[in-house]
């Protein structure tokens, strides 16, 4: 017999033994050949015969179904019948009322394609190209397939070039080739060139010359091929240096070299990196004028990565936001964004901004149609999806900028945001300025702050950890939300702090006894908080008052949990009903003007924070409660214009967002507040700027706090459980693996590669977190990845298993030394990989 045969017949047994009943169609008669090549049996009625050594009972249909169905009525009747071949030439399947439905659904129905079933046979031994030659003809049949095959066995190999590459087939087999050119002699020794050539020819249509050099060959082929793809994926006439090189013939030849150019940049990247520069200055494309618009979807070529970077990053400078987006979402995980981080970062950066960018306009538009009374505006701004979101968004940005190794190229569209960004601060500040000031300061439905420890500490189940962060934005509190995997019932309520928005005050107002009586005093050239007529002047008396009110009280820094040993921490924290938690970083270095430094760890408190409430809840602490004494705002260095002068008189104290004291003025652009107002038995006054202005005093132009704008009083307070550790269900999880980790970190943003592999119970991506720790702190955390997905809003990587991928790091701490990568599980906190320690030198 012959392989076509063979298959055939293999592909029935298989059937016939699985169903027992096959209906064969073939309504193009071109199986003649091959019922008539089974040895057949026809003393039985009905006749049998043998299908891959099978004794299979036979039956053909002569034009009466009925007939048919009669004469196989007792071999289907059985319960489990014999095998049954029905084999029906020149008819089509009738899917809706066959008179043969029964069979066909208790068994099955086989219709093959002869041509499709010919090239399956001939990739055995054949090229793609002779394949396309072979059965080109409309006239080609089942004999011919035989017969051409039989002789194939009888001579010598037909295809060479299968010797050479024999698990490769069309244009896998080409691009094996391009990427081989040490296969160029055994190509030549073996006689394989014409064959190539011919494979070339017929699936992607370039032909040529007999002659031609292998290597030139490869190098016309390259050509081809990239150019092609560029020109298909222009939307304008192509660069007329470019007429030199044929078009693509027809739509098969086009969409193979799309396929192929995709499989050399996903296989071969560091090749196609070679070719692709080497064609693009061959051809002088960057210098072609070609306007963005026209460049297509696909980045071909290096230039037009930075084009579209420069596309995009005018769109955003123009407001146009939404074509912005779509040029990012597009372009931004193009081959060559996704081989360079620093371009990845480039990339990330206009991302953010056209981000911003929409969110301000959201928000300006609202703002616009509002009528809000003060606590329309406060909701406003902390419901879900509320306006905290540009806020959200801004810090992002300048967090991400701050980080860079470069600065963003997009130099106007990174001015733009912040301009936009920073006016909706003095439009949302004025506008909430003016409802308090028209609602005599009342805002008495969301949560004061001074109830915050008698509702949510005081009446806490179990050990309790109080976790005050100071200058943590409600923005703040809710991304960390989304960090904490493996809290239960957790929520975040906003709360209305107390003005003026000053840490005395703050933090004043979340401690015991402070929903009983509250007030604010003059503490000779400071503020003071007073509760339950016990001034507080500092932290030291904070504390103080603490540790009366709850006798066993433990009193921590947020480094301190985050540096301990677990043995250390379950010693520290065993019997407290409390642990008093305190994180002074923001607030810290936003006051002492260190803005870029600021910027840079406000991301990794966050994370520190959710990393001991993990470590805390390991030792048994099972309640937890995080909240802040203000907010603050952030944004651009204030010039001249928006500098207010101090209203004077009697000055208890200034600060950048308040005045504090007696008398003085009220300069333009400001309000006047009698502490009566704000529900304080107190003489003082209060002055605030009523937009985004600042006092000319001390202190820092960017960051500053004290006012009453909704970034400013809004704070959240998260309450949430957390299990026991033996109660909770520890991760064993898949199997990570980190590498190409450097030896020393000289630049803050750098690429490893993680790869994952999972188990029988692990679908879909697998979520991790990724950070950069030194001495248990959290100093960076991966913010790109290639061949995975990052989770903005929940800050972790979704890995997909058995795939290898490209993951940027970024350290965001200049004063690490000595960090360590580790990778863990986002609920538990089990580390699945780590790296050793890796020195930091970035003066390099």
């Amino acid at each position: 017999m012959h392989p076509l045969h063979d298959y055939i017949a293999e592909r029935l047994a298989e059937q016939l033994g699985e169903r027992r009943v096959v209906v064969f169609y073939d309504p193009r008669e071109e199986f003649r050949s091959f019922v008539s090549e089974l040895p057949l049996d026809d003393e039985s009625e009905p006749p049998t015969v043998k299908v891959n050594g099978l004794e299979t009972h036979f039956a053909e249909y002569d034009d009466s179904f009925f007939e048919l169905r009669f004469r196989v009525e007792p071999i289907v009747s059985e319960a489990q019948p014999d095998p049954l071949l029905l084999y029906l030439p020149g008819v089509e399947r009738d899917r809706q009322e066959s008179v043969l439905m029964e069979l066909e659904k208790g068994g099955t129905c086989y219709e093959p394609q002869l041509k499709r079933l010919a090239r399956h046979v001939l990739r055995d031994s054949h090229t793609e190209g002779q394949i396309d030659d072979f059965l080109s003809p409309d006239s080609i049949e089942y004999n011919d397939i035989a017969t051409y095959l039989r002789q194939a066995e009888e001579t010598e190999a037909p295809s060479r070039l299968r010797a050479i590459y024999p698990d490769r087939t069309g244009i896998d087999l080409i691009a094996e080739w391009l990427v081989s050119p040490n296969d160029d002699d055994r190509v030549a020794a073996k006689e394989a060139a014409d064959e190539l050539y011919q494979l070339i020819e017929t699936r992607l249509g370039l032909s040529l010359d007999s002659g031609t050099d292998l290597s030139e060959a490869r190098s016309q082929t390259d050509r081809y091929l990239l150019l092609g793809e560029f020109r298909l994926d222009l939307e304008t006439e192509p660069p007329s240096s470019l007429s030199q090189i044929p078009t693509p013939p027809n739509a098969d030849h086009r969409r193979r070299i799309r396929k192929l150019t995709r499989a050399l940049r996903n296989s071969h990247p560091d090749h196609y990196q070679e070719i692709a520069d080497t064609v693009e200055r061959e051809f002088q494309l960057s210098s072609a004028q070609l306007e963005a618009e026209d460049l297509g979807q696909i980045d071909t070529f290096q230039f037009e990565a930075e084009v579209m970077l420069e596309h995009a990053g005018a769109l955003v400078a123009e407001a146009e936001y939404d074509r912005a987006h779509r040029v990012i979402e597009t372009h931004r995980e193009s081959y060559w964004v996704q081989r360079d981080v620093i371009r990845q970062a480039q990339w990330e950066a206009v991302r953010l901004m056209s981000k911003l960018g929409r969110e301000v306009e959201r928000i300006d538009t609202a703002i616009s149609k509002t009528t809000h009374s003060a606590e329309g505006w406060f909701d406003a701004y902390t419901q879900e999806g509320g306006w905290h979101k540009a806020d959200a968004a801004h810090r992002a940005l300048e967090d991400w900028v701050a980080n860079m190794d470069e600065e963003p190229r997009a130099e106007q569209a990174l001015g733009k945001v912040r301009h936009d960004y920073e006016v909706l601060l003095g439009r949302m500040a004025e506008g909430f300025t003016d409802a308090l000031e028209d609602e005599n300061w009342a805002l008495d439905r969301p949560l004061p702050q001074t109830k915050v420890y008698q509702q949510f500490v005081q009446q806490g189940a179990g050990p309790t950890a109080y976790i005050l962060a100071d200058a943590l934005r409600y923005e703040m509190g809710i991304e960390l939300s989304q960090q904490l995997e493996a809290a239960q019932d957790i929520k975040v309520r906003p709360a209305a702090a107390q003005l003026p928005t000053v840490t005395s005050v703050g933090m004043g107002a979340l401690l015991p006894e402070a929903s009983k009586s509250f007030t604010v005093v003059d503490e000779g050239s400071d503020l003071a908080a007073q509760v339950e007529g016990e001034r507080l002047k500092n932290l030291d008396d904070r504390r103080k008052m603490l540790r009366d009110a709850v006798p066993k009280l433990v009193d921590l820094r947020l480094e301190d949990v985050l540096q301990y040993s677990t043995q250390k921490l379950s010693r520290e924290v065993k019997d407290a009903p409390v642990i008093l938690v305190r994180s002074q970083e923001i607030d810290a270095l936003g006051e002492q003007g260190m803005s870029h430094l600021a910027r840079q760890v406000m991301g990794t408190v966050i994370g520190n924070i959710g990393r001991a409430v993990r470590k805390l809840a390991d030792v048994g602490v099972t309640s937890f409660v995080v909240t802040a004494d203000h907010g603050h705002q952030f944004a651009r260095e204030k010039g001249g214009d928006m500098k207010i002068d101090a209203p004077g008189g009697d000055t208890v104290e200034l600060k950048r967002r308040c005045w504090v004291g007696r008398g003085g003025r009220t300069p333009p652009g400001t309000v006047r507040v009698q502490g009566a107002e704000l529900g304080y038995e107190t003489d003082l006054e209060f002055v605030f700027p009523k937009g985004g202005g600042v006092f000319k005093s001390g202190g820092d132009l960017s960051y500053h706090h004290g006012g009453p704008s909704l970034q400013e009083l809004a704070v959240p307070v998260l309450q949430f459980r957390m299990e026991e550790e033996e109660e909770r269900e520890k991760q064993v999880g898949p199997e990570a693996e980190l590498s190409d980790v450097p030896d020393k970190i000289t630049n803050r943003t750098f690429p490893v590669k993680l790869r994952v592999e999972g188990d029988l119970f692990i679908t879909g991506p697998v979520p991790l977190r990724v950070v950069l720790v030194q001495e248990e702190e959290q100093v960076g955390e991966a913010r790109m990845a290639m061949e995975a997905d990052i989770d903005e809003e929940r800050g972790l990587v979704l890995a997909k298993q058995g795939t290898e991928a490209m993951v940027g790091l970024i350290l965001t701490r200049e004063d690490a030394d000595q960090v360590r990568i580790i990778v863990q599980d986002p609920q538990s906190g089990s580390v699945f990989a780590q790296s050793d320690l890796i020195s930091v030198d970035l003066s390099i």
